[in-house]
């Protein structure tokens, strides 16, 4: 905005504000010509605009506007640019069905919605009478266009000039919930200035422009006139209705501008007003009598314009006449050695008598007609006429005593020359006359002084008497001005004075302030002067207008003008001071409007009117009729003052006697009582008065010495306890003192807001202590304030009928007060108090509320409740730490005073939940309320929306604790709870939710230019309180998981008005950009097919939307809602929303693609670029963007491409796109190792992350997308970007170039350094926090997979060795004890590192290389195992120390977990350890190390643990499933693969044990199970572990083993028998799931690997136990010991024969048991000449070959 601003031809427009639009000329036509030419616009079918449409639309507007064609030119493109917005807020964009029909329930939405659209620019489209995109409805909008830029031009010009002279450009940064409006960066004054510098302000220019005063005026008088004319514009008359009613409307706004720009100018002026200034203005004033009678011609309903064109007459009159500078001109005037007349223009018009007799004229003629909006200028005016009288009598009366002496010194003259001594005495004469003269001056004239030549024609007036008198009269009886002033100062200055932080308003109050002191001589005390000046101090601001305003403003308050007046403190003031407290109200009300004003200055922070009400020494009162206790003093003078001779009680009470018996036992228990107390309650005797009134009784002012505030908190005292005279403690005077007191606190606290605790606490103590000095023991005032408080509740309670709510809304605001400086005092009250009934009673607030306010339709007793309950969540959270922190860890820090300790947390939560409870229920029922002022009901909707979002957002945002009572903001729990509760509830809730959307629906209702700032201000805050609300609704919801909402369900029935909107408003955007974004994540989280926000909206609507938000951040450049929208279209591109998404990618809807090629008019297609093509634009100058913002669009790239590849079929078109991101991680690379000294602003540094985090995502989506191209021209073009080693990205980066380059050996090495790189940096960055943790797993997972990919395209180099010893490294840094790893929240970790060491072992073994002969730059020289001359031996310790820690003894752990809770171990924990111990074993070299091994496993007795856990592995089933069984019996496969353990395990009797397990048991007792019998790990326990098991042990321990093998095995009958039967072919189709009973039966016909495997097993088993057998006795075994096992292996041969001899049929029979089986039956074979179909079939037919062999058949 600041640069649109200082652009050249907008300061030129602001600066001719008056006419911005010159006519047209030949250069503007030769212009024109040029920028519509083919050269610059090239007329295209394809385009989506009409060039020529637009170039007649932007002559015909230059012809009937009469401006130049340049400008009717912008103003046509911008018609054409804000089409979408028009169709929005105009109704002429489509609704789905739907939605129409959704909006039905609610018909208080409906009808806030229908009755709306007479508020629109155009008619809706059931109305509509001329055809959208016909000439006339484009040329109505282009007037629309041309009235509104006008007005506005004046409106920001107006605000420039005034930022300008006010010249106040603090940006402190300070933000709120809902940004204020008025928040003014410093170009704006700059701006205004130099507006200011190009007008002629002071005099007439060389240039010879005239005073731009006199412009004003004149341009003013024009705009008059044109409001009787009216204006002819276009043919249709309904239209041509109303763009003249717009026309004139808007006239009338230039005119208030103007005005304001006069007032403005006029105001800061420091020199008396022009004469042709004065001239112009009063002729003017003269012919419109003053706007008296103003009648607009135009509908009904404007009257806030009415109201301004007079208030500024009037104020604009009351400036230029500038009353206190007239009268020190006119004494200078009058004590000037020769003052003349001055008829030049530029003169004073006090000295031009042309200009001083218009002005008397025009006033006295409105004076004569009691106008009442020249009132305040005739009664100025009679005042400086007053002074031109006085000043012109002093002048005649000193020329009448100056010619007196010079007649004299003639006289003398000639008498001395008849003397004696002639020349002496003439030479004496002469002395003496020119003495005399030298002392009068040097007058030589005797004509008239200037002054009194204009007194006379003043006198000479047509009227009757006295005309200054005749001015005076007419404006204070006549018009009533003290009236109009107070008028003024309430409903104009206030409400339309808000701008620049009500600083307007303050100075046109000064204005009025002005004309009162200048009055106070002519008009006497009295009560009309009093209100008036009252309503001048405070204009029409409440209690909480002075808690929101700028600290900084009060010191230019008109109460702070007051204070340091003298004539305003004696004359005003004191005189009320001298009639308290006999005429209490009037004191206290102007006490209470002047303590609104905090002295800053002041030490203790006290308001400036505190200091004047500790000590006073008089006091005025009527005596008693009966009193006589006085006597009269100096009676021979007829002196009216009188002295006591008995001591005068003050305080007439009620019950007296009761009182004076209470007060002696109080003296007989205390030692003296105070003297406060005493000089409150009485006058002593010996006190001398005057007596103000003789009639009887007398009114007598008192010397009496006493304070007045500690007399009105005793009167306080007394009106509570009911013991006092009802005149005195009437409720009209309770309520102003509690007000006072209210006040003062406020303004106390308010100027120590920046302070610590402790000072406002001191401060409030210090008022409440003087405040209670006049009290008994034991009170206090604040005690008192809330007796009297509950009285009144307690009166409701009892049926009182009494309407004055006074004295609740001054102990409510008495309660907020002091809820700043001690909120310990105010929770344990409300605790107890009826207002909120928690101790079972109804609430009072409520009954208060229903039986008092509803009726009156005001409701400032509940607006004080809702301010109170928000303080109360504020002084909750805000103190939330102290009330947590033990009292002794309090008192180390001398700063901290408790303040706010002392509240039970108990009787917190009850307060905040009952108070919410009250709001909730007020909320629901405020929408069937009346309303005397509408800002009310705004005010209240607003703040209860807001403090319901802030309980959301302190009880959910503040911290993660899932304890809701443990969470630092604990006490708002319940109050949380319960709003969501209501808000949130899945059934219809209408009753709570239709004020929520009624706000939302008359959002723009409010005549944009009718209504004032403040008015404007409060129904924006409304609705973006409202929105506000319900976008945190919508996100607890989200972060709480629950089902669809029923609040989800009206939003998106309300997305067409929330559209809307979004079009009306720029204070809206952001909220309702929030909103739809919400809704759109709670959408796809919460249903499994989300609704569409498309169809919700319809899809023009949609497509018109769509065309505002492409605008994204134009023309104000907002970063703050640019970054929203992008995070709005990444949320739609990535959350289901698929034809939004289409027509974000594409522009085009699909339908719209359809209707596009039939040259339809509307055919849903965006008339800009599509929001990918334009995000795609912006990136590739993202070094031109702000982080931010850059961030925010890659985001919305990397998501596209992510949800929808197709779309880098358009990335890849892009001309710059991919090069531009590439280049910029490179610069980001250099940037960061040049400048790593220099200090960073730490949010730009990790934006630019962010952007460089979303560059790779985007990169790694594309590699994968091009992959199958094989086009690795730009894949391997980001190598070098992979140096800048980020994470999370960059992790899915280096995969996917894995993929696409693994078999690159440059790509390799790279490869091999991020995982080295990965694993040293987890090796030294070991540190507990999350946030590392997380880093740390990234980085593990990154290097896993990249050694897998390494492992999967056998990476050849040496350099792939020392993996081992890194992954080692990190392992031992992380820990090595798996039984602590894997209970803390590393177990994911421990997990990763625990694959990556099985991958690097598998290394040592699969390519078995020497280590490097020296270490590659990439590694640190003292990386452990990692010496230049380490040897191959090197690995062997390694792989010991990991068989000790990481196999034995963290199989052990494992064990010891899994039995403590399941919970915290998975199975595929033990798969890994036996995995590890597998690749372990195959080292070469560490057969050599059997004895250590053997060792390591019998310390930790590993063999009876994975014995142990085989026992427990059906009690560990799941779903039947022995998991753990299997993982056991594997393990100890593994351990059986070395000889020597495998002789340990013979030794242990493991084949004892595992024959005792029920899981084995079940194979042992079983019929036989087959490879796809349920369970299906039962044959895996058989076939993987079994049978290798008692095939490794009697090859381990050989013949001394065979009996107890054979005998083993053959207790598997049911196994043996089903094996011998499972090749049988019967041709016929295969029972697959074993249906049939018959073991013969059972599952036959189907053929697997794994069934093959099993027979090859048993055949080996069976042909070393025939060789023992057949050895018998040399082998060392005795041959009848050793059984059959009961396997058929002739069946067996013949059958696989048979099936190898019918290759279609075993083709057909073969099933796929997992999913690399699955593959391979998908995967061709290796070898042809095999005749198989697939590898499956392949490796079948090979298995079955060495079977055969294994039998006999063949040679092995």
């Amino acid at each position: 905005m600041g640069g649109c601003t200082y652009h050249a031809q907008t300061l030129d427009i602001l600066k001719s504000c008056f006419d911005p639009y010159p006519p047209a000329n030949l250069q503007s036509k030769s212009s024109f010509e040029t920028k519509t030419s083919a050269i610059n616009v090239a007329p295209s079918a394809h385009t989506r605009y009409n060039i020529k449409e637009i170039q007649d639309d932007a002559l015909w507007l230059s012809k009937e506007a009469n401006v130049n064609e340049v400008a009717a030119l912008r103003m046509a493109v911008l018609e054409w640019q804000t089409r979408p917005a028009a169709k929005l807020s105009g109704g002429e964009s489509d609704s789905s069905p739907a939605t129409s029909n959704n909006l039905q329930p609610t018909s208080k939405l409906q009808a806030s919605f229908v009755s709306s659209r007479g508020a629109f620019s155009l008619p809706s489209k059931n109305e509509a009478t001329v055809p959208i995109y016909s000439p006339s409805w484009r040329r109505n909008r282009l007037l629309e266009i041309y009235i509104s830029e006008r007005r506005f031009i004046f409106k920001t010009c107006e605000w420039l000039i005034c930022s300008a002279l006010y010249e106040n450009n603090d940006d402190d940064g300070r933000s709120a919930p809902i940004p204020r409006i008025d928040h003014v960066p410093k170009w704006v004054a700059e701006a205004g200035r130099t507006i200011l510098s190009s007008w002629n302000i002071h005099g007439i220019s060389q240039t010879g422009k005239e005073n731009v005063l006199v412009t004003c005026i004149d341009s003013l008088r024009l705009r008059v006139e044109d409001l009787g004319k009216g204006k002819i514009w276009l043919d249709d008359e309904e239209m041509q209705a109303a763009i003249e009613s717009k026309w004139l409307v808007n006239r009338t706004e230039e005119i208030i501008s103007i005005m304001r720009i006069m007032l403005d100018l006029s105001n800061s002026s420091a020199e008396a007003s022009r004469s042709d200034v004065m001239l112009s203005w009063f002729a003017l004033m003269k012919e419109c009598a003053f706007f008296e009678n103003l009648e607009l011609p135009f509908q009904e309903g404007y009257d806030a314009q009415s109201l301004q064109v007079q208030s500024l007459a009037s104020l604009i009159s009351l400036t230029l006449l500038d009353a206190p500078r007239a009268l020190d001109m006119l004494s200078s005037l009058s004590t000037a050695a020769s003052s003349t007349e001055d008829t030049s223009d530029d003169a004073a018009y006090l000295v031009n008598p042309t200009a001083f007799n218009e002005i008397n004229e025009t006033l006295l003629a409105a004076a004569d007609l009691c106008l009442k909006i020249a009132s305040p200028a005739c009664l100025a005016w009679s005042v400086i006429l007053q002074s031109v009288r006085e000043h012109a009598t002093l002048l005649r009366e000193t020329r009448e005593t100056r010619q007196s002496v010079r007649a004299l010194d003639r006289f003398n003259t000639v008498e001395s020359s008849e003397s004696e001594s002639v020349e002496r005495s003439g030479l004496q004469s002469s002395g003496s006359s020119a003495r005399r003269r030298s002392s009068f001056g040097s007058d030589t004239s005797q004509q008239s002084s200037f002054l009194e030549d204009m007194l006379e024609k003043v006198m000479l007036s047509p009227v009757e008497g006295d005309p200054i008198t005749f001015l005076a009269k007419s404006a204070v009886d006549g018009s009533g001005v003290l009236g109009v002033i107070s008028f003024l100062a309430s409903n104009f200055c206030t409400p339309f004075g808000t701008d620049h932080l009500g600083k307007s308003g303050l100075r046109m109050r000064c204005v009025l302030l002005d004309l009162l002191r200048v009055v106070l001589g002519l008009i006497e005390y009295q009560p009309d002067l009093i209100l008036a000046t009252l309503a001048v101090l405070t204009g029409s601001g409440s209690f909480w207008d002075m808690q929101e305003k700028p600290l900084e403003l009060m010191e230019n308050e008109p109460a702070a003008v007051f204070l340091q007046d003298t004539e305003f403190m004696q004359k005003l003031f004191q005189e009320a001071l001298s009639r308290f407290p006999y005429e209490i109200s009037p004191f206290l009300t102007m006490c209470r409007a002047l303590a609104s004003y905090g002295s800053v200055q002041d030490r203790e922070a006290m308001p400036a009117i505190w200091h004047k009400l500790e000590n006073v020494d008089s006091f005025t009162c009527l005596l008693p009729q009966s009193f006589t206790g006085y006597e009269l003093l100096r009676e021979d003078e007829e002196s009216s003052l009188i002295q006591l001779t008995a001591d005068l009680n003050i305080i007439r009470r009620s019950q007296a006697s009761h009182f004076n018996s209470l007060r002696s036992k109080k003296l007989s228990h205390s030692t003296a009582l105070s003297n406060s107390l005493l000089d409150i309650d009485r006058i002593s005797a010996g006190t001398i008065g005057r007596v103000l009134s003789d009639s009887k009784p007398l009114v007598v002012l008192w010397r009496h010495d006493y304070s007045p505030i500690a007399y009105l908190g005793h009167l306080l005292e007394l009106a509570s306890s009911g013991d006092m005279n009802e005149t005195m403690t009437s409720t009209g005077v309770t309520s102003e003192i509690i007000g006072l007191f209210a006040v003062i606190l406020l303004s106390g606290a308010k100027t120590l807001a920046s302070s610590t605790a402790k000072a406002r606490s001191e401060m409030g103590e210090k008022v409440l202590n003087k405040a209670g000095e006049g009290l008994e023991a034991g009170q206090d005032i604040v005690s008192v304030v809330f007796d009297i408080f509950e009285q009144e509740l307690n009166k409701r309670l009892n049926g009182a009928q009494d309407d004055s709510l006074d004295v609740l809304v001054q102990c409510i605001q008495f309660t907020f007060a002091l809820l700043k400086i001690s909120p310990d005092r105010v929770w344990p009250f409300l605790g107890r108090s009826s207002l909120l009934g928690i101790k079972n009673r109804d609430s009072q607030l409520s009954a208060v509320v229903f039986t008092a306010e509803v009726p009156l339709a005001r409701y400032d007793f509940l607006y004080g409740c809702v301010r109170v309950f928000d303080a109360l969540i504020s002084d909750a959270i805000s103190n939330a730490i102290v009330r947590q922190t033990p009292a002794k860890a309090l008192g180390r820090f001398s700063e901290s005073n408790g303040m706010g300790l002392g509240v039970s947390q108990t009787v917190m939560n009850k307060v905040l939940l009952s108070f919410h409870r009250i709001m909730v229920d007020l909320y629901e029922s405020c929408l069937t309320w009346n309303f005397a002022d509408s800002n009310q009901q705004m005010q209240i909707r607003s703040q209860l929306c807001l403090t319901f979002q802030n309980t959301l957002s302190y009880f959910f945002g503040v911290d993660d604790e899932p304890d809701p009572s443990l969470k630092l903001t604990g006490s708002l729990a319940a109050s949380a709870e319960h709003i969501t509760r209501v808000f949130l509830s899945s059934s219809n809730n209408e009753l709570a939710l239709s004020p929520l959307f009624d706000v939302i629906a008359r959002s723009f209702t409010e005549k944009e230019i009718v209504v004032s700032n403040f008015r404007r201000r409060i129904s924006e805050t409304e609705v973006c309180a409202a929105l506000d609300f319900a976008n945190t609704l919508l996100r607890v919801n989200l972060l709480l998981g629950y089902q669809r909402s029923y609040l989800e369900r009206r939003i998106l029935e309300t997305a067409p008005v929330l559209a809307n909107v979004y079009s009306i408003g720029f204070r809206f955007r952001k909220f309702v950009i929030q909103l739809f974004t919400t809704l759109i994540l709670c959408a796809d989280i919460t249903e499994k097919q989300p609704p569409s926000l498309l169809g919700h909206l319809g899809e023009e609507s949609a497509v018109c939307m769509l065309e505002i938000l492409s605008m994204i951040d134009q023309p104000l450049k907002d970063q703050e809602l640019s970054i929203l929208i992008w995070k709005l279209f990444s949320a739609i591109v990535s959350r289901r929303q698929q034809w939004l998404a289409v027509l974000i990618l594409t522009g085009d809807t699909p339908r719209g693609a359809v209707r596009k090629n039939k040259n339809s008019e509307t055919d849903g297609t965006m008339q800009n670029k599509s929001i990918l093509i334009a995000a795609l634009d912006y990136s590739s100058n993202l070094g031109r963007l702000p982080p931010a913002i850059g961030s925010a669009i890659l985001e919305f790239v990397a998501l596209a491409t992510d949800s929808w590849p197709w779309v880098f079929a358009t990335v890849e078109e892009h001309p710059h796109f991919l090069t531009a991101i590439s280049d910029y991680i490179t610069q980001m690379e250099t940037a960061s190792n040049t400048s790593h000294n220099r200090s960073r602003n730490a949010d730009i540094e990790y934006q630019k992350i962010q952007i460089a985090s979303y560059i790779v995502d985007i990169l790694a989506t594309y590699v994968y997308y091009t992959r199958q191209s094989n086009n690795n021209t730009f894949v391997k073009s980001l190598l070098s970007s992979l140096a800048y080693n980020l994470l999370h990205s960059w992790k899915a980066l280096a995969i996917e170039l894995g993929q696409s380059l693994g078999a690159d050996a440059e790509f390799q090495n790279t490869m091999a350094e991020i995982i080295i790189d990965c694993l040293r940096t987890n090796t030294r960055n070991n540190l507990p926090e999350a946030i590392f943790e997380r880093l740390a797993q990234t980085r593990a997972d990154l290097a896993f997979t990249l050694l897998q990919r390494l492992v999967e395209v056998g990476y050849a180099r040496a350099e792939i060795k020392i993996v081992l010893f890194s992954v080692w490294d990190a392992i031992r840094a992380h820990g090595e004890d798996l039984s602590l790893s894997f209970k803390n929240s590393g177990a994911a970790y421990t997990r990763t590192l625990l694959r990556a060491l099985c991958l690097a072992l598998q290394v040592q073994v699969l390519s078995y290389l020497p280590l490097p002969p020296a270490t590659p730059d990439w590694l640190h020289q003292n990386d452990a195992q990692m010496t230049a001359s380490a040897a191959p031996q090197s690995i062997i310790p390694t792989v010991l120390e990991i068989l000790k820690n990481i196999v034995a003894h963290g199989f052990r752990a494992l064990i010891t977990l899994l039995h403590d809770s399941s919970s915290l171990v998975q199975p595929s924990d033990f798969a890994l350890l036996s995995a590890i111990l597998r690749a372990s074993l195959r080292i070469p070299g560490l057969d050599r190390h059997t004895t250590t091994i053997l060792s390591m496993f019998a310390d930790n007795q590993t063999s009876r643990c994975a014995s142990t856990l085989l026992s427990w592995s059906d009690q560990l089933a799941t779903g039947r499933d022995p998991v753990y069984g299997e993982l056991s019996i594997n393990f100890l496969v593994e351990m059986s693969n070395v000889p020597a353990l495998a002789e340990n395990l013979a030794v242990d009797g493991i084949l004892g044990h595992i024959s005792d397990t029920n899981v084995v048991k079940h194979l042992i007792q079983g019929k036989g199970m087959g490879p796809l019998d349920p369970p299906v790990r039962m044959y895996n326990i058989w076939v993987q572990g079994i049978l290798p098991l008692l095939l490794n042990l009697l090859h381990a321990v050989g013949g001394s083993m065979a009996s107890e093998i054979a005998a083993s095995l053959s207790q598997f009958t049911g196994m043996t028998k089903r094996a011998s039967l499972a090749f049988t072919f019967y041709g016929k189709q295969p029972s697959m799931l074993g249906s049939s009973n018959d073991p013969e039966d059972k599952g036959i016909g189907y053929l697997t690997l794994s069934m093959v495997s099993e027979a090859q097993s048993l055949a080996i088993i069976t042909r070393m136990l025939d060789s023992y057998r057949e050895a018998g006795p040399s082998a060392g075994v005795v041959s009848e010991e050793i059984p059959e096992i009961g396997w058929e292996q002739i069946r067996v041969k013949e059958d696989v024969e048979n099936w190898l001899q019918r290759r279609n049929t075993l083709r057909e029979r073969i099933v796929a048991i997992g999913e690399r089986e699955e593959g391979w039956a998908r995967t061709k074979p290796i070898r042809e000449e095999t005749g198989a179909v697939n590898r499956l079939e392949e490796k079948m037919v090979d298995e079955m070959g060495v079977l055969l062999g294994l039998l006999g058949v063949r040679e092995e």
